[in-house]
Parts: structure tokens; sequence; C-alpha cells
């Protein structure tokens, strides 16, 4: 299938979001009350792999119609449609597990008063401060993505909050609370 180099950088894109996705969708199940797990993002998996079997049959010449596209055009238009369910997915997910992780850090500080955290993990003042930056860096996040900017980008950004947040219950585990 010689079109996979012709859109070597729509594939990479499909593949890299859906692969952190599922990583967020797997930790979000393992950290969620009762393992729960968010199912639209799976729909929005399904979506995807809709458009991208409806490329492989046209590329196998298991259906020649293409109603008045190119093979090409046709092609572009689906992965451009399996990138944007993409997007969608790791973006619900992104929310779903920003929430998760810190509903699980606002649970095990709750109780605490500021002193005692503050002697448990000594690191407190700053952590919360940055949950709070992190909180607003989210909603900026949220607020401005748009699948026509750079995808990677808001998808790296969004990671690195949730890498963050995550280390912070890591952080917060240790000590025991």
């Amino acid at each position: 299938m010689d079109f996979l180099k012709k859109f070597e950088k729509e594939i990479k894109e499909i593949v890299v979001i859906h692969n952190f996705t599922k990583h967020y969708i797997l930790l979000g199940e393992e950290l969620s009350d009762d393992f729960e797990t968010y199912f639209q993002p799976i729909k929005e998996f399904r979506d995807a792999y809709e458009h991208i079997i409806r490329i492989f049959t046209k590329c196998t010449g298991l259906d020649d119609d293409l109603g008045n596209m190119t093979k090409e055009e046709y092609i572009k238009r689906n992965l451009g449609k399996a990138l944007g369910h993409e997007y969608r997915a790791f973006f619900d997910v992104a929310d779903w597990f920003s929430i998760i992780c810190r509903k699980k850090i606002y649970e095990m500080v709750n109780g605490h008063t500021y002193e005692e955290m503050c002697n448990i993990y000594p690191k407190y003042p700053d952590m919360k401060i940055r949950l709070y930056e992190i909180s607003e860096e989210i909603a900026s996040i949220r607020d401005n993505k748009d699948i026509s900017n750079n995808i990677f980008e808001e998808v790296n950004r969004y990671q690195y909050a949730l890498v963050e947040l995550l280390g912070f219950f890591r952080e917060l585990v240790k000590c025991e609370l």
C-alpha cells in the first residue's frame, strides 16, 4: 500500500494520539472508583476505525466507487476525519483523567490542615500552588482546543499537565495519608 508513504504524517498523528489516549484510558480505569471506563472515547475510536476501514476498502479494490473524488482525495478526507475522532477521544479522556487525578489528590488532602500537610509532605506548599496553576492551564487548553491548530502541541501540553497531576498523586500516596 504505497499510499502509506504519501500520508505518513497524517497516519503518524493518528497513531500517536491514539496511543496517548489508550494509555490514559487504561490509567483512568485503574484509578477511577470501581475501575470504571469512560465510553465516549471508545465511541470516537470506533468512528475513527470506520474511516480507516473505508480507506482500506477503497485501496484494496473491494469497492471502487469514490464518487467524484480521486483515491488520494478520498484517503486524505477519511484520514482527516479519523484524526478528528482521535483528537476528540484524546481530549475526552484527558478531561476525564485530569478530574480523576485531582479528585484523588483532594480526597487524600481533605481532612488535614495546611500545617499537617506541610509536615507530612514538605513540598505541599509548592504542590498546592501548582495544582491551581495546572487547573488554569487545563481550562485554557480546553477553551482553545481546535483541530485546525497544531494538534501535537495541544496534545503534548495537556499530556504534560496529566503527567504532573499523576506525579503529585504518586507522591501523596507515598506519604500514607
